[in-house]
């Protein structure tokens, strides 16, 4: 369906009503399949997605949305759009600016790769099987492969008219192991473009070895440590912590770097961006969900906090220019955040970082991260796990500890930053770093 007439019939059956009208739509489709051991547990396709419209009038704004695409929709959704707008103070600071163009821009990223059930299914009990020959201790494995899509349409009745399409792929296992009473699980997953990328008996046997390590974990003593982060950890962590650079956040007082702008929050081998382009990614964004074109903009550079992240009406609350950074879903209004969020890569790599740390500790893993943590006070305490570092080596496993401090502080504690850039499931890229005199609490071995 080309869901452009729709929007056009929508303009044009409220043009006599409201002055002005945009309309944001989104499509998502989802294919997953998913196996419990060589047993296939999950076949799915689903969809889900809607149309949001915002009308003004005067100093006036209103917005409604549906999850009918069809023209039957029409005279209920206007209808609900003039009552908001009816009901809704005037905006005493005016109404952002809508955007006037005359392009019409169609971005397809979605790799023109179908959904290939015969060979998708075949990978997924390939890995399955793979993982559960690996090793006797191993008790179950479980597989997951995703295809989604997503279409994102906005159009308005000054002449913004953009779409866009994007895909990601991704393999997932997971491996629980049993070792006498004890048991452990491990994991490994890949992002890819097609599926001959994927190599079912790496990432079981990834999966299962990473349980593998964990058997034996005790905690360690308390004290100021050395760590050196997972790539997969300092994604997370920033993750959790993006919120922190948010405009709406600074204008509100709720961002614990809101008055840091100029400041150095951070060492100087620190440098992190909203990538929206990111070669690593398959979510590339052009534009916003404004209909902002986006720009690759730096948050820190080597140290120094250079940018917040704005949409058009935290951009005007500040008095200053989106930065292209809108989210929005078609059930509610647009919120700045970063597309593809890099701390970008150093030269070392995990073995370097290791080395360059002596003695200390290698963070895999963290539990209730955004429970544990204050994007306002930049405050965090959260229960970890990993592995001691003796002499630049990995030794043993660790868990029941509790790693806690400040962010900003954390970000000024960054001696290193490795090669070793990922693409997190968080959608945010990161690779390992080296953190120095960071609080853990722990308990002494017996």
């Amino acid at each position: 369906m080309d869901y452009r007439d729709l929007i056009k019939q929508i303009f044009e059956n409220g043009r006599n009503t409201f002055s002005d009208m945009e309309a944001y739509l989104v499509r998502d489709s989802e294919k997953t399949i998913e196996y419990s051991n060589e047993n296939l547990e999950k076949y799915a396709l689903a969809s889900s997605g809607g149309l949001a419209l915002t009308v003004r009038q005067g100093d006036r704004i209103g917005a409604a949305y549906t999850e009918n695409l069809t023209v039957e929709a029409i005279p209920e959704l206007l209808s609900m759009a003039e009552q908001t707008l009816s009901v809704n103070e005037p905006e005493k600071a005016g109404l952002p600016d809508l955007l006037e163009t005359d392009e019409i821009v169609n971005v397809d990223l979605s790799h023109d790769k179908p959904f290939q059930a015969a060979s998708w299914l075949e990978l997924g009990k390939q890995i399955a099987t793979e993982g559960l020959s690996s090793s006797e201790e191993v008790h179950l494995v479980e597989v997951f492969i995703v295809q989604q899509t997503v279409q994102k349409l906005i159009m308005n009745t000054r002449g913004l008219n953009k779409q866009s399409t994007h895909q990601i792929n991704l393999a997932y296992a997971e491996a629980i192991l049993k070792r006498a009473e004890e048991m452990k699980s491990g994991r490994d997953y890949l992002f890819f473009e097609d599926i001959s990328e994927v190599n079912p008996q790496v990432l079981a046997r990834e999966a299962v070895k990473n349980a593998e390590a964990n058997f034996g974990a005790k905690s360690t003593g308390s004290g100021q440590k050395t760590l050196v982060l997972d790539r997969r950890v300092m994604a997370s962590w920033l993750n959790a912590f993006e919120p922190s650079f948010s405009g709406e956040n600074v204008n509100f007082g709720m961002s614990s770097i809101q008055d840091k702008l100029g400041e150095e929050i951070a060492s100087a081998v620190v440098n992190l961006v909203s990538d929206p382009l990111a070669e690593l990614s398959s979510a590339k964004r052009y534009f916003d969900d404004e209909g902002v074109s986006t720009s690759y903009l730096p948050l820190i550079d080597k140290g120094v906090l250079k940018n917040f992240l704005y949409d058009q009406t935290s951009a005007k609350q500040a008095q200053v220019a989106s930065s292209g950074n809108a989210q929005r879903s078609y059930k509610g209004p647009s919120k700045p955040r970063a597309f593809n969020l890099t701390l970008l890569p150093g030269d070392l790599s995990r073995e370097a970082l290791f080395e360059q740390a002596g003695d200390g500790i290698y963070i895999t893993g963290l539990q209730g991260l955004h429970s544990g943590l204050s994007t306002i006070s930049g405050d965090f305490s959260v229960p970890a796990s990993g592995f001691l570092i003796e002499n630049g080596q990995l030794s043993r496993p660790l868990n029941q500890i509790v790693i806690a401090g400040n962010f900003v502080d954390l970000l000024r504690k960054i001696e290193a930053v490795g090669s070793d850039l990922e693409l997190e499931m968080s959608g945010c890229i990161a690779p390992s770093v080296l953190v120095r005199d960071v609080s853990v609490s722990g308990e002494n071995e017996n």
